[in-house]
């Protein structure tokens, strides 16, 4: 099995994933805006959110800062941090590991990842989403999209143009997981069906209190 990523940093560096996924969808879907909607009525006005791994930061990125929050993006693709910072100019982006970013305790009213979570071993997700609750403030929110097919790698040779890999549990294992790590989850829905190119399970879900983990 090789280091998932490295296949993911360099998928992204050589792939072009902005004129296969961004370019042509600069707007969010009607699934996405609802839940973005759910988010927004949780959080305080100009709310500080943190994206893990924000790609090119459109669309979410930019409608986020359109709607008056303060956001910090994180990403170990060098090219999609420097566009980002092109994309959205009113945001910060940082060009770092996820996973290995610090601040400081309680800094966030939300933290957000989209398809990203996916791309790092299963086996480190108790330790984000402990690492997450921690850096939310009380009745903090996270709001993210995972995979579906439960598979500890997966991996495509030929994906934009280049390798990629994935790591994933099955929805009820994430909805452990994040219960368990201090969060109530306010909504589970599905983007997508069983056999779609496109399907993944995205989570919102509440900070209950410090996580003594």
């Amino acid at each position: 099995m090789q280091d998932i990523r490295k296949v993911v940093r360099e998928g992204y560096e050589k792939g072009d994933y902005a004129k296969a996924f961004r370019m042509h969808t600069l707007k969010l879907t009607k699934f996405e805006l609802n839940l973005f909607k759910n988010l927004f009525n949780l959080l305080p006005q100009k709310g500080k959110i943190l994206d893990l791994g924000c790609g090119l930061g459109i669309p979410y990125d930019k409608y986020l800062v359109d709607n008056g929050f303060n956001l910090i993006g994180v990403d170990f693709s060098k090219k999609h941090v420097s566009m980002a910072r092109k994309n959205v100019p009113k945001a910060k982006f940082i060009y770092k590991d996820f996973t290995k970013v610090k601040f400081r305790p309680a800094t966030f009213d939300a933290i957000v990842s989209f398809y990203a979570i996916f791309h790092i071993p299963r086996k480190e997700n108790e330790k984000l989403f402990l690492t997450i609750n921690k850096l939310l403030k009380r009745n903090g929110i996270i709001l993210v999209s995972l995979g579906t097919g439960g598979e500890e790698y997966g991996f495509e040779k030929n994906w934009i143009g280049a390798s990629m890999a994935w790591s994933t549990y099955k929805p009820k294992e994430y909805e452990s997981i994040i219960r368990n790590n201090g969060f109530k989850i306010i909504k589970s829905v599905f983007e997508g069906k069983p056999g779609d190119k496109e399907y993944h399970f995205w989570v919102l879900a509440k900070k209950l209190g410090k996580c003594n983990r």
